[in-house]
């Protein structure tokens, strides 16, 4: 007999543990189907006794999501934080970002993106009418940096949704910029709400009007605070979308990330004084919270190391040179791809940007991008110019790549191997409208 999806989805919660640590934090009925889980609580409604034990087991639910009751009273204080370290970010002008650190990996994240859209917008006109128009939502559109994506893309109508209001007044100003230089350009809409907080449809001009696309770019981890957010966020990204369409977008990897944090508290623990090496014998074994990264990224979770994180409101500080300094929360896929049947998703795709990069860079369209925006730094440097850092170590990858080639004195495109490090933490995921 086949499983139900209850058990299906107990038993990828169960293999997510395997590899990252987490402990299930709460008993099977959590993972029942919504509907199914409606239904229970009607017919628990009898009696006042079953009432109270609904009550205490959704109080108890709330705490291991990392919601707590107290975090309630006292605001969103996360969303806050967020909302507050977005609209503080200047536009610093294209200039000022090529002397970045970063510039090749905002480059490589902005391919990424490309590649996505232009693959995405190919399955969604594959077989129907090519002038049927497109419609598309961005949650968490920031500033715009997609709009000229979507332009060359074709489409007839955008709505961009994001928390900071900065970020969409500066989003709308670059809209009409382009609107004023001339040529064909899709109507949009700009929205300023915390999507994982508010339901978009009222704030549609056609709520009715369904969506072909919804894309949701490296911001997805800011709504796993809690299962109400996340429910929110899928509501907002999903139940709007045709039969057919596509939820796509890019996050953090969990995975990579728990393995870092462990990896770096197992070499901390080995580098000590002898201390951990007696709490081991004594059987109190623990590892310290001493966080990960490089020059260009650091990570700090907020849990000092000695238990599994949580499936919601596991926290950590995020630090990517001159972009991002926030606290973000673990997006655990098994969970995310559970939560999303309710909408009548089916995840299509999910891959690292490492498995991106070698899947697309095959394809034509994926080599010109890579060349036209500047996604891959020369290696070596050439004509007088210079590499983006002056620590040679960071290119031996490149030099090695070089040196073991049919053309060692040739040239490679390729990134610092902190570049590559900060890239290496995140994955593409796609899901689409059964």
């Amino acid at each position: 007999m086949a499983d139900s999806p209850d058990s299906a989805a107990v038993a990828a919660l169960a293999q997510e543990q395997e590899v990252i640590g987490v402990k299930m934090k709460r008993d099977r009925v959590d993972t029942i189907a919504p509907e199914q889980r409606e239904n229970k609580k009607m017919r628990s409604e009898d009696t006042a006794k079953d009432t109270a034990k609904d009550t205490a087991k959704d109080t108890a639910k709330d705490a291991a999501d990392g919601y707590s009751t107290r975090k309630r009273m006292h605001g969103d204080e996360h969303s806050t934080v967020v909302a507050k370290h977005y609209n503080m970010q200047k536009e610093i002008g294209l200039e000022a970002r090529s002397h970045s650190r970063i510039f090749y990996l905002r480059n490589f994240n902005n391919w990424i993106k490309s590649v996505l859209i232009n693959e995405f917008l190919d399955q969604v006109r594959r077989g129907r009418d090519p002038n049927q128009p497109v419609r598309v939502l961005d949650l968490g559109c920031g500033k715009g940096g997609d709009l000229l994506k979507w332009r060359k893309g074709g489409i007839a109508h955008l709505v961009c949704a994001d928390m900071a209001s900065t970020a969409v007044d500066q989003c709308h100003q670059r809209y009409s910029e382009m609107k004023n230089r001339g040529g064909r350009l899709f109507t949009a809409e700009f929205i300023c709400a915390d999507c994982s907080k508010n339901e978009l449809r009222n704030k549609f001009q056609k709520p009715d009007e369904p969506f072909d696309l919804c894309s949701c770019q490296f911001a997805f981890h800011y709504a796993m605070e809690s299962r109400a957010q996340v429910e929110m966020m899928l509501r907002n990204a999903c139940a709007h979308l045709r039969r057919g369409g596509f939820f796509f977008g890019t996050t953090s990897d969990a995975r990579e990330l728990m393995r870092r944090h462990q990896m770096t508290n197992v070499r901390a623990s080995e580098e000590s004084d002898g201390e951990a090496a007696k709490r081991e014998n004594e059987g109190t074994a623990a590892r310290s919270n001493v966080g990960f990264g490089n020059e260009v990224y650091n990570v700090r979770f907020h849990d000092s190391g000695t238990s599994p994180p949580p499936i919601f409101g596991a926290k950590y500080d995020f630090h990517l040179e001159g972009v991002v300094d926030c606290p973000e929360f673990l997006v655990h896929f098994p969970l995310l791809e559970c939560m999303a049947k309710k909408f009548g998703m089916k995840l299509v795709m999910k891959k690292t940007f490492s498995e991106l990069f070698h899947t697309f860079a095959k394809k034509d369209y994926g080599r010109h991008l890579l060349n036209v925006m500047q996604a891959l730094e020369t290696y070596p440097a050439g004509n007088g110019s210079q590499l983006l850092s002056a620590d040679e170590s960071e290119y031996k990858h490149a030099a090695d790549f070089l040196q073991n080639s049919s053309n060692p004195s040739g040239t490679v495109g390729t990134m610092s191997k902190s570049e590559w490090e900060a890239a290496g933490m995140y994955l593409a995921f796609a899901f689409t409208k059964e």
